[in-house]
């Protein structure tokens, strides 16, 4: 829906493609005209081809503006929520929370839900300065802005959120999921990963991290 231009420092919308329109939280539908700058947005299209106001699910954000034209930035799906027992993360909630965090050597972020040995959050880093105990601590603590996160901690629904940091978290996920029938070209990392991570690859994951050690 839209192409980077570096003289505008972002991404620009097709304007000559697709007519868009912007739905807030509110409900209230926006032209690309009326939007406000730093606000989010799900994006409505209608395109020559057919579609008519059809709700692709994709989220962005106002950044900037280019020539009077506003830059979006993709902040996630509208349905990627992970809800293991209520507590309903959004992406856009956990994307807010892992760039407020010290994680600048981290090239990969993904928060995943963990089922066993009970329902908590671990956060994979493929790099960080600091040691994951710290790193967990400052999470946690931002994680329980949310209300529905907070009260399944309140009420030891969850366990508090656990860290793992290893250079070979990304590879070993890729191998795992193309081992399990997945193309190199379906491969994606999500910052919120919205399923309960497998509890084969969380082993790997574990060992890894615990040679890391040594």
């Amino acid at each position: 829906m839209t192409i980077p231009i570096i003289t505008a420092k972002g991404c620009v919308p097709l304007l000559n493609e697709v007519f868009f329109e912007f739905l807030d939280e509110s409900g209230f539908v926006y032209q690309l005209h009326q939007l406000k700058q730093g606000n989010t947005y799900e994006i409505i299209i209608s395109q020559k081809g057919g579609f008519y106001r059809y709700r692709i699910g994709d989220r962005v954000r106002f950044t900037h503006s280019y020539l009077n034209t506003p830059c979006l930035e993709f902040i996630g799906r509208q349905k990627e929520v992970s809800d293991l027992v209520g507590e309903k993360l959004h992406s856009e909630f956990v994307r807010d929370v892992l760039e407020s965090l010290p994680l600048e050597e981290s090239c990969f972020k993904s928060l995943v839900p963990v089922k066993h040995p009970q329902e908590h959050y671990l956060l994979l880093l493929d790099d960080a300065k600091h040691n994951p105990q710290e790193i967990a601590m400052q999470l946690e603590e931002k994680l329980q802005k949310s209300h529905h996160y907070r009260q399944a901690r309140l009420l030891e629904q969850l366990q508090s959120v656990r860290v793992m940091v290893s250079s070979r978290i990304p590879e070993i996920i890729s191998l795992y999921k193309t081992s399990s029938g997945k193309k190199w070209g379906d491969l994606k990392y999500d910052i919120l990963a919205t399923q309960p991570i497998e509890k084969g690859l969380l082993i790997e994951l574990e060992e890894a991290c615990f040679m890391n050690h040594f």
